[in-house]
């Protein structure tokens, strides 16, 4: 909302449109999942577009999103929402901490008998120092896997070797029926 108000004091209409519009998506996505609630992730990887569509008009060219979602995945199911921390550190924390552009990945794979999906930036800051502790948005991710999954359900996250940050969450691979 800071975004879109700067966005209004700087007479940017139309990006403040398209902020409005994409605001609007996001959370009417959002609010039509009932919590706790297991969703494709087709429809996962939707609502974190929908979300960094969002964080483009704040950013521009500086947020540059690449996604792998191999097809025979589209229809594997994860928590709805699981991914929205993960993205929205890489953001807050990668993204907006520098003044180069920054590539945000987001893939999606099998390993074994497990879903994992892989949300990581390549951020070096410039502008501030990320946090070095887990904050409230991951360690509710954790707690949630716990939760749904017990042992089998994981996030692991860290620092990248030469810069950037990685945040991984695995889970037991399950399919719509």
């Amino acid at each position: 909302l800071n975004a879109l108000s700067s966005l209004i004091l700087q007479k940017d209409f139309a990006r403040a449109e398209r902020m409005v519009l994409s605001l609007s998506n996001f959370l009417r996505a959002s609010l039509e999942k009932t919590p706790g609630n297991k969703t494709t992730l087709a429809e996962e990887f939707e609502a974190q577009r929908q979300y960094l569509a969002i964080e483009q008009e704040r950013f521009g060219e500086r947020l540059r999103l690449t996604e792998t979602l191999p097809a025979e995945l589209r229809d594997a199911l994860a928590p709805g929402l699981i991914l929205q921390p993960l993205i929205e550190n890489a953001v807050k924390y990668g993204v907006a901490r520098t003044t180069r552009p920054v590539a945000v990945e987001l893939t999606a794979e099998v390993r074994g008998a497990q879903l994992r999906v892989t949300v990581q930036d390549d951020a070096v800051p410039d502008i501030a120092d990320a946090p070095s502790t887990l904050g409230v948005g991951l360690t509710n991710v954790r707690r949630r896997l716990a939760v749904l999954y017990g042992e089998a359900g994981v996030l692991t996250c860290g620092p990248r070797p030469g810069g950037g940050y990685s945040a991984t969450i695995e889970l037991p691979l399950e399919r719509r029926r």
